[in-house]
């Protein structure tokens, strides 16, 4: 079996036509080991076979998609993470706000989504707050609008905080607005530099003066302080200005 890598261009842009994804945007091992598990799992053995497939077969297409941008999540997902930030960030970015938006930027099926929304009625202001959760698949975005994930129902009060946003991080656009938290986790890893430094600048861009974006304990966000960004643990920083 050939890997992925080796392939004519041309049938990795079919293949990335065929899902839907921006898949020059993605880690070439990620990709590559991903489609690798797709020739195995789907028993075809080269890659014309398989973009054929994802063409013909919507089950296929839909997990291969999933498995390409890492549609997996948990609700509390690093209970370790956000118990630090619900104690040493929370409190600040709260007190005394009469708008509270958050965003949570590849939020597969909106489980960080309604774990931000339930951090938000601990702190007593998701009345006047708005998560944002956006994800680059239409798929898990309408898991999460079904108020089911997880196995645990949503209470409908804390759904209507939520709005679903389809978006490709990558592209350098945002929902709109400023926000005052903004969490990105497990998403850059999964990147090239080059579409992770953008991502990166994308967020910037987004967060209010004094807000605060969160990623994966593992990751960085490369030169925060070109981004007005300041860090303020490992993985968290706050916009200065």
């Amino acid at each position: 079996m050939n890997p992925p890598v080796a392939q004519p261009n041309a049938h990795v842009r079919g293949l990335a036509e065929a899902l839907g994804l921006p898949l020059a945007s993605y880690r070439r091992d990620h990709v590559k080991n991903c489609v690798v598990r797709a020739l195995r799992r789907e028993q075809v053995t080269d890659l014309n076979a398989l973009v054929a497939l994802v063409d013909g077969d919507p089950v296929v297409r839909t997990r291969l998609r999933r498995s390409i941008a890492v549609s997996t999540t948990g609700l509390f997902r690093d209970p370790t993470q956000l118990r630090w930030l619900d104690s040493a960030v929370m409190p600040s970015l709260t007190a005394g706000v009469k708008r509270f938006r958050a965003w949570s930027a590849g939020c597969a099926a909106g489980e960080e989504a309604f774990t931000v929304a339930m951090m938000l009625e601990w702190h007593g202001v998701l009345g006047n707050s708005e998560v944002v959760g956006s994800d680059i698949l239409e798929e898990s975005l309408a898991e999460g609008q079904s108020g089911v994930v997880g196995g645990a129902r949503i209470p409908a009060g804390m759904r209507g905080r939520v709005n679903w946003d389809l978006r490709d991080l990558t592209a350098g656009t945002t929902p709109g607005g400023q926000f005052e938290l903004i969490l990105c986790r497990n998403v850059m890893t999964f990147l090239t530099p080059p579409a992770a430094e953008a991502v990166a600048r994308t967020l910037a861009a987004a967060l209010a003066p004094g807000g605060v974006i969160l990623v994966a304990r593992e990751e960085r966000i490369e030169d925060p302080e070109s981004l007005g960004l300041v860090p303020i643990s490992g993985s968290a920083y706050r916009r200065s200005h």
